[in-house]
């Protein structure tokens, strides 16, 4: 009787020991996943501001271009400072939907209006980034429903 209550002893004391293990090994898991998620998203967050400083590289090469880009100027009809203007504006909708698609997994909720907001100024401020939307419907989906969202609500960007 006594080899059959120090059996079950052992084997319930070597159950505990076992679930203790199995909870801090769960619980040490969930912790190294949360630390991991909140990586990632600094990463994500770091690639937008990333990709805007690269874009404003080139307003810093061809300050002559910022009336166009961030000031409201129409877009050149035509020779080199047009075809910087529709790279740059095509370099912003590229950094602009990247961030509205990842706006809701990589942002609070308070960083994330401010990121909608931004793309808002933009596509006023922009009738290159307006323009190139209209021309390939499509190619950046998210940005172009704000942009129908923001000509709703104010007009074309080249009325500003």
């Amino acid at each position: 009787m006594i080899g059959w209550i120090v059996a079950v002893g052992g084997s319930v004391a070597a159950f505990l020991v076992t679930s203790g293990i199995t909870a801090w090994q769960t619980r040490e898991t969930a912790r190294q996943t949360k630390i991991s998620n909140r990586a990632a998203l600094q990463e994500m967050r770091w690639a937008y501001v990333a990709g805007l400083r690269e874009v404003s590289g080139h307003l810093l090469q061809w300050p002559e271009l910022r009336q166009y880009v961030l000031e409201g100027k129409p877009c050149p009809e035509e020779g080199d400072d047009r075809a910087r203007v529709l790279l740059i504006a095509e370099m912003y909708a590229d950094v602009l939907q990247v961030g509205l698609n990842g706006v809701e997994e990589a942002m609070s909720e308070e960083e994330a209006e401010v990121w909608v907001n931004y793309c808002r100024d933009m596509l006023k401020l922009c009738p290159a980034l307006e323009d190139l939307l209209r021309t390939h419907p499509g190619w950046w989906k998210t940005l172009d429903g704000l942009l129908e969202e923001v000509t709703a609500l104010e007009g074309p960007a080249q009325a500003a």
